[in-house]
């Protein structure tokens, strides 16, 4: 567990200590080799980039010019369970939990066909460590009971692979992971 927090620690490091500018530009390359991947007319999930997480908001915008139907998450109170809420171009957002912007809780739900999260560290087997509080694992868990196709693509800066993490039992792995550099499969 002690390795793990030490891992967190130094990757969100590294990640916070990326120029604005390179972060800037590896966005726009995991944006070009990302959107491909998404299926046409799948309603995708996404996420509003902090701590040095890469920004996917320009993949937001291309998604929504392009007729998907996209979502922003929610934390629901009293579950790790994210729920999604439509995010169409231009809905407001509103402070969220942990100062994260979140949809109005207004707008409608989505039950996305492929969920893009952020993460804090990747393997080659697709492991991903995060900050620690099982609320995407908890939530792929759950939507892999919805439905048992859906993709859970992470993005990441390359710099952030690191040789192995060990899974707890609760963890759930990525079917791919998106970098500035390429896009790593897993089967």
């Amino acid at each position: 567990m002690d390795s793990k927090k030490s891992l967190r620690e130094a990757n969100i490091a590294k990640r916070q200590q990326i120029p604005a500018i390179a972060a800037s530009d590896a966005a726009g390359k995991i944006e070009n080799l990302l959107f491909p991947l998404v299926p046409s007319g799948a309603s995708v999930a996404l996420y509003f980039a902090i701590r040095g997480e890469v920004d996917v908001s320009g993949l937001l915008k291309r998604l929504c010019a392009s007729g998907h139907k996209v979502a922003l998450p929610v934390i629901q109170e009293n579950t790790r369970i994210l729920k999604f809420l439509d995010c169409s171009c231009e809905a407001l957002l509103i402070a969220g939990k942990y100062g994260i912007s979140c949809p109005q809780p207004h707008l409608p739900e989505i039950i996305p066909d492929a969920v893009i999260i952020p993460l804090v560290a990747f393997d080659k087997n697709g492991n991903r460590l995060g900050y620690g509080g099982g609320y995407y694992d908890a939530t792929i868990h759950h939507l892999r009971s919805i439905n048992k196709n859906i993709m859970v693509i992470g993005v990441a800066y390359a710099m952030q692979q690191v040789e192995n993490i060990e899974p707890e039992p609760h963890d759930q792995k990525m079917d791919a992971v998106v970098t500035e550099e390429e896009i790593i499969r897993f089967a």
